[in-house]
């Protein structure tokens, strides 16, 4: 009996599943770096997005990782930071300034935005007043040289929450972000830990 190739567990999501619209490539330090050679200073508002699971104890890999990659980015996102009210206080980035969120009375998940030091941002409260048990997230809005804001926000879904709870909360947030998106660009960058390849998001 044939199935589905949708739900083939051996088949590669990124490759089947997700990359659809070819919309965005994956790339090596390598690759970033030749690729980051082409770009103008200053012109481009870039996002890294990093799992550190456990910022705490990876933090001297993490900001090696930043230093070999030849780009100053705008802004750094990092779920999983798995840091406490003590422990943020030692986990900077120099060229950064940072919002951390934590959870609180409970180990590991956690977000966190480190945005340029040249940049001036600003807490988007509305938006972080929406996290739950299941939607982590923090959001800032950033003020760029142009004029222009962009409203920048990590997210990160822990395995076993409930996808029906994040899929709300994530709808909330779209919601709240229309109220001034004529205004602003947003940009989510996201660790939903959901597979994609099964019905576990339906």
């Amino acid at each position: 009996m044939s199935k589905s190739l949708k739900f083939d567990k051996d088949l590669d999501p990124s490759r089947n599943c997700l990359n659809l619209y070819r919309a965005f490539n994956y790339h090596t330090e390598d690759s970033f770096n030749s690729l980051s050679c082409q770009l103008k200073p200053g012109n481009n508002f870039l996002i890294l997005h990093i799992n550190a699971h456990s910022l705490v104890k990876n933090y001297d890999e993490t900001c090696n990782l930043i230093c070999r990659l030849h780009h100053k980015f705008s802004v750094i996102a990092i779920t999983e930071t798995w840091t406490d009210k003590n422990s943020e206080e030692l986990m900077d980035i120099d060229g950064y300034n940072k919002l951390m969120k934590h959870r609180e009375n409970k180990k590991g998940g956690g977000v966190a935005l480190f945005i340029d030091s040249k940049l001036k941002f600003e807490h988007a409260v509305k938006l972080n007043q929406l996290g739950t048990d299941d939607f982590e997230s923090i959001f800032a809005n950033v003020f760029l040289s142009s004029g222009n804001t962009v409203t920048v926000g990590a997210v990160y879904r822990p395995p076993g929450g409930s996808i029906s709870q994040f899929n709300d909360s994530l709808d909330a947030v779209l919601s709240a972000v229309k109220c001034y998106s004529y205004f602003f660009t947003t940009l989510i960058s996201s660790d939903a830990a959901v597979s994609y390849m099964t019905n576990e998001f339906l």
